[in-house]
């Protein structure tokens, strides 16, 4: 792209500022390093795993270590003397020079950053309402310029990405007195430009404060999806791998598409108490109310109502009401209420409600699962629907019969304690209406070695295609354990037939009483069976 300082008039006001500014280059973590600073008396080490080193550290100064294991080799066994000094200083000795430390929110991050940056600026607008800076980011040995650097205001966290160059710029809106622009690369030690601002500006108090998300530093779970690699473009995913899992806290964002918002491009970099996405939203999370006319992605965590016209998609977790039209994908775990018309999924483990229209996936469940059609989990005792694919659930497949005659074939396939039932049968005694459709819900009530007690609500439609009856019933099934894999079962029932013409007498041979005028009825019976489980 060339020097984004180009023109006369841009570059003249670059150097009249540039000379009434006072500017200060950082390196190696932020200001206050509480944790770094603190002196530590380490006993000589012999042949223990750098992890367990690190471990024992974290516990004795009550803060964790955060870092990457394809970048730090926490396994290697090493062995060293005493020591006694900063923690700094005995890390530096540890891990050696190509490493730096810095802390926030009670980690220590160690990050592998073997190169250095040596950014060049210049001042093109500086006043309380915008500063302009632009220049280019070199490697300090190479002197080459260096490509997909984040440039940000620690205060605003507008930021920039320098080019194949290493040319950048960087506009500020509103700077506050002092402008801390952080200078961050994948591989590289993190810099700090300090600008004091060459005017009194009237201090806004609008001091950024970050949340640290330790763990997600070479990627957000959000880049694993499917829609989440579509909606997250190359520039965002290069400032996440630069600035690592760092993400400002902000009141509000506004916005009509993803990089079109009141943050632009450091949208995914920010968590906001109110977020409004007129179309769609990308964020770094929310932490009070997010609403979209169509869609809304997150970085990490959202809490604790987000509602979308389409989908929602969540690389974090979720705690509070999530509701979509279609549907909704959260990465991480999910406690509340989750209502999608079509389809929920949360990848780690739920506590509370998945309400779906057709289907519900999830990991370990603490809660129920209702689902028109199926639900799907690691482990689920209470889910609810026609088919439930529990891993460490029950599934069976059985031959039964009953009072009217019907022949069926039923799968029942649920949790621990709850299950659903789906089947077909046909009339082996002349019925007119010979067709039979059944789907309903059971409870394991006992469920001993030999005996058990499972309780039924179903529902059949039996029809020759023309004309149909609908029986609803309500059955206690006792059942005998046969052998590991197969039970007998069998037992009364008790329920409710309804048509739109007068019902057929001969499929309710065992009619209590009639209603509607014929077109309804009380009736009793049974159900007997054989079913084989795996």
């Amino acid at each position: 792209m060339g020097n984004p300082i180009a023109g006369k008039s841009a570059r003249r006001g670059g150097f009249v500022f540039l000379a009434s500014l006072l500017l200060a280059v950082l390196t190696a973590g932020p200001v206050r390093a509480q944790h770094l600073q603190q002196q530590v008396a380490v006993r000589e080490i012999t042949r223990q795993p750098i992890a367990a080193v690190l471990e024992t550290l974290g516990a004795g100064g009550n803060f964790h270590f955060s870092y990457s294991s394809d970048r730090v080799p926490a396994d290697s066994i090493i062995s060293m003397p005493a020591f006694n000094g900063s923690l700094h200083d005995f890390l530096l000795r540890l891990l050696g020079p190509r490493y730096d430390f810095k802390e926030l929110s009670g980690y220590v991050i160690i990050r592998y950053s073997p190169n250095r940056l040596q950014p060049a600026i210049e001042i093109g607008e500086a006043t309380d309402q915008l500063l302009v800076v632009a220049g280019r980011v070199t490697d300090a040995q190479t002197q080459t310029g260096v490509a997909n650097v984040s440039i940000y205001d620690q205060h605003s966290f507008a930021s920039a990405l320098s080019d194949g160059q290493g040319y950048f710029k960087l506009e500020i809106r509103k700077p506050e007195p002092t402008v801390w622009m952080g200078v961050s690369k994948e591989n590289y030690r993190d810099t700090t430009l300090v600008i004091l601002m060459p005017v009194e500006v009237r201090h806004r108090n609008r001091q950024l404060t970050f949340r640290y998300y330790p763990g997600y530093d070479n990627g957000m779970p959000l880049w694993r999806t499917r829609f989440g690699r579509f909606f997250t473009n190359s520039k965002q995913r290069v400032q996440q791998l630069n600035i690592g899992a760092f993400l400002a806290e902000q009141s509000y964002q506004l916005s009509l598409l993803p990089g079109i918002s009141t943050h632009g491009l450091s949208s995914s970099r920010t968590v906001s108490r109110v977020s409004f996405n007129l179309i769609g939203g990308h964020a770094g999370g929310v932490s009070g109310v997010e609403l979209s006319g169509v869609f809304a992605l997150n970085e990490l965590d959202v809490a604790y109502a987000q509602a979308a016209g389409l989908f929602n998609l969540v690389g974090g977790n979720v705690r509070g009401i999530q509701a979509a039209g279609i549907a909704n994908r959260v990465v991480g775990s999910f406690e509340g209420l989750q209502v999608a018309g079509l389809y929920n999924a949360t990848g780690k483990h739920i506590t509370g409600m998945q309400l779906a229209g057709i289907m519900n996936r999830a990991g370990k469940v603490n809660g129920v699962q209702l689902a028109a059609l199926v639900n799907l989990a690691d482990s689920s005792d209470y889910p609810i629907g026609l088919v439930n694919l529990i891993k460490n659930g029950h599934r069976n497949l059985s031959i039964e019969g009953d009072e009217q005659g019907y022949l069926r074939l039923s799968f029942r396939s649920g949790g621990r304690v709850l299950y659903g039932i789906i089947g077909l049968g046909y009339g082996l005694a002349g019925q007119q209406l010979p067709y039979q459709v059944q789907t309903g819900i059971g409870a394991r009530l006992i469920t001993g070695a030999l005996v058990g007690l499972n309780a039924e609500l179903t529902g059949r439609a039996n029809t020759d295609f023309h004309r149909q009856q609908f029986r609803y019933d309500m059955a206690l099934l006792p059942q005998v354990r046969l052998t590991p894999w197969l039970d007998l079962y069998g037992g009364p029932s008790l329920g409710a037939v309804s048509s739109n013409r007068p019902l057929l007498t001969d499929e309710q041979p065992w009619t209590i009483r009639r209603f509607r005028d014929g077109k309804g009825a009380w009736v009793a019976g049974f159900t007997t069976g054989i079913r084989y489980s795996w």
